[in-house]
């Protein structure tokens, strides 16, 4: 069994390729896990509240409706994986 020349310089292009396609696969990934990554939350204006917060029982108000376009809903749900 003789190994050429051109069989092996063949077996070192597939192997740059396929960790080239990887590294272009990866970097595809992050791309769009930035698109798709929720943005960080405002401080709350007028009586807006902080889900995360500590809140008393007795101060209720009215529940809003958001106004997120589609978009950012399905991003969203997809950052969430449903």
């Amino acid at each position: 069994m003789f190994v050429t020349i051109k069989r092996m310089v063949e077996w070192i292009l597939l192997v740059f390729l396929f960790f080239g396609f990887t590294l272009l696969m990866y970097r595809m990934v992050l791309i769009v896990n930035t698109w798709i990554e929720p943005k960080q939350l405002k401080e709350p204006k007028g009586h807006s509240i902080k889900v995360d917060e500590a809140v008393d029982s007795s101060f209720q108000y009215p529940i809003q409706p958001q106004n997120d376009s589609m978009i950012e809903r399905l991003k969203l749900f997809y950052w969430y994986g449903g």
